[in-house]
């Protein structure tokens, strides 16, 4: 099987069935957040990672240890020309699967790619990207694998200043600094990063209450 390069980023991929969504988002591509019907329950939120494969991990994966939830074969599709192939859609069989509903046994199917708009993204699931405001001297991301997937927390600094910033529901945030809360408010994303909206700010010195926010793939030093 030829090596399958589908990593994109600002992009959905869902199945004809509908069964089976992920997002990628943020500035790479082969880390992903992914929801999957499992059950008849459609609220499970996964992480995939493209390779030559894909590989579905869901939280369990960071305390049980097994190698993935669920793992697919991927093949891509041929289009018109000589050693052309599909860029928006590919073939996957899943041949592993640990999620106690057969309906992804051995499932095959074509999954599907649209470029995601603006108004769809959300920073929260901006695997494996940092965060940055140079004239703050404000940058954080992730640690580790087990530090970020599914906790939706960031580290980083503020000068000098170690900080945690917390990803919450309906597109909260919240930073603390020494276990102590030291902002909060709402978050908006964008295709190069995020706009912070605070509703209490004891720790950033700004005029107004908003800091933008780009994203990057610096790699932050956290044994400084």
């Amino acid at each position: 099987m030829k090596f399958v390069n589908l990593v994109s980023t600002n992009m959905k991929w869902e199945s004809e069935d509908g069964k089976f969504i992920m997002l990628s988002q943020g500035v790479q591509g082969y880390r992903n957040y992914c929801r999957i019907e499992i059950d008849g329950i459609f609220d499970t939120e996964l992480y995939g990672i493209f390779n030559s494969n894909l590989f579905i991990d869901s939280s369990d994966y960071i305390t049980s240890g097994y190698t993935s939830l669920l793992s697919a074969d991927m093949k891509r599709i041929p289009a018109q020309g000589f050693f052309k192939y599909r860029d928006d859609k590919f073939k996957v069989k899943f041949v592993l699967n640990r999620t106690g509903d057969p309906y992804w046994d051995n499932w095959e199917g074509v999954l599907n790619r649209t470029p995601l708009q603006e108004s769809e993204l959300n920073a929260k699931y901006f695997y494996e990207t940092t965060f940055e405001n140079i004239d703050l001297s404000l940058i954080f991301g992730f640690k580790t694998y087990e530090e970020s997937a599914f906790t939706y927390k960031l580290f980083g600094y503020y000068g000098d200043t170690s900080i945690e910033f917390s990803f919450g529901d309906n597109y909260e945030f919240s930073i603390t600094s020494s276990d102590l809360l030291t902002a909060n408010g709402t978050y908006s994303s964008r295709y190069d990063g995020m706009d912070l909206t605070f509703s209490q700010n004891d720790i950033f010195d700004i005029e107004g209450n908003t800091i933008a926010l780009t994203s990057t793939n610096t790699q932050i030093n956290f044994d400084e």
